[in-house]
């Protein structure tokens, strides 16, 4: 693998995407945060980053945009939850009670 190298500074992760497989996703996270052990990770988000490319976009060392790319919120959640539990903040989610109205 080329992050073992000594002459490879960094892993450039191109994000160019719309979103896509949930599974995709998972795996790509877990590789970059394997990565980031060894050798900073810059994601460059093109045009379109939606979705799991937002959030892994999220997790690099280092992320960067060129323009304004289009981005949404699926899947930044995940991002934001293990920043804050990689500072140390535990993250508790409470959803109201459903009252059978409008059902």
């Amino acid at each position: 693998m080329l992050v073992w190298l000594q002459s490879v500074a960094a892993v450039v992760l191109r994000v160019d995407s719309p979103g896509g497989d949930a599974l995709a996703s998972d795996l790509m996270w877990r590789a970059i945060l394997q990565t980031r052990k060894q050798k900073p990770v810059i994601a460059s988000m093109g045009d379109v980053a939606a979705s799991g490319g937002a959030s892994l976009s999220l997790i690099a060392s280092q992320p960067s945009a060129q323009d304004v790319p289009v981005s949404d919120a699926g899947g930044v959640w995940r991002a934001v939850a293990a920043a804050l539990l990689q500072s140390g903040i535990r993250l508790s989610l409470y959803a109201p009670q459903p009252t059978g109205i409008g059902t």
